[in-house]
């Protein structure tokens, strides 16, 4: 169980390729020091991280106010990915690095959206009049998963749909209140999500469950005041990392078991520390 943990708090980095995972209070280190950063993601080769951010120069232009950004490993090399008129974010790399998933409010919805690998050649992946937010990659680059609401006056529930735009369904019972930020186990047989979404993150939990909608099952049990956020599996699908409240009721990021036991703080810091995501196992 190796690898990088990278987390949202202007983009900071704990342990590092060839770096034991973490298993108690981690080292963490700035890799983006400018504007506000969030949603990293991990190039396959681990090389690489994708993000939003909100850039001050963006906004003097009249451009969006978030864009999706890549930066290596080591703070180097930024690249701006996108540059439409309005918010794109929520960016997410296929298996084989080749392509790009974000989310776009272009055409005055929020739809997913495929690109090249550098941002070139974007095209609508879906079109619906509801919201569809937060793609994620299947291990083996045919599916993707995603937290919708297409209809009016719903609420979220995790979907999939094959990489071509084809076959969407409804993972999750629409009563649970499904979304944020799903994420596959390394093996593909297990989605993680945050449920039940609020706009407060508190009373929820992170679960799992098959693709197929079958196995849904609670992994942290976080009790009453304490908020919940995004998380992610280990490189081996043995634990996740999760941002939950932590010092000074400012998140910080934890780990886990799969099995729900073993909660450990990986940062304890005054800063906000969330939207963990867990890099490729070192060689």
């Amino acid at each position: 169980m190796r690898g990088g943990l990278v987390l949202a708090a202007a983009l900071a980095f704990a342990g590092g390729a060839g770096a034991a995972a973490p298993t108690d209070e981690g080292t963490a280190r700035r890799i983006v020091g400018t504007g506000s950063s969030a949603m990293p993601a991990w190039m396959p080769d681990g090389s690489r991280i994708v993000f939003h951010a909100r850039r001050k120069d963006d906004q003097q232009k009249g451009f969006a106010t978030r864009n999706v950004w890549s930066v290596g490993a080591d703070g180097s090399g930024e690249k701006k990915l996108t540059g439409g008129t309005k918010d794109e974010y929520h960016a997410s790399l296929a298996p084989d690095g080749k392509k790009l998933l974000f989310v776009s409010e272009l055409n005055g919805s929020r739809d997913i959206w495929l690109a090249d690998a550098d941002g070139q050649n974007p095209v609508p992946l879906t079109d619906d009049p509801g919201t569809e937010d937060q793609p994620a990659w299947s291990p083996d680059g045919r599916q993707i998963a995603y937290a919708a609401f297409p209809r009016e006056g719903g609420s979220f529930d995790l979907w999939t749909v094959n990489a071509d735009g084809s076959g969407r369904r409804r993972v999750t019972p629409y009563d649970i209140k499904a979304g944020d930020g799903p994420d596959w186990s390394p093996d593909g047989t297990q989605i993680l999500f945050r449920s039940p979404e609020n706009e407060n993150f508190l009373n929820n939990d992170i679960w799992t469950i098959h693709p197929d909608g079958t196995g849904l099952r609670q992994v942290t049990h976080a009790g009453p005041g304490v908020k919940v956020y995004s998380a992610s599996f280990s490189p081996d699908g043995t634990a996740i990392t999760v941002g939950m409240t932590g010092i000074n009721g400012q998140a910080d990021v934890y780990r886990i078991g799969i099995d729900g036991t073993g909660l450990t703080p990986v940062t304890r810091t005054p800063r906000w520390d969330s939207a963990p995501d867990w890099g490729p196992a070192a060689p």
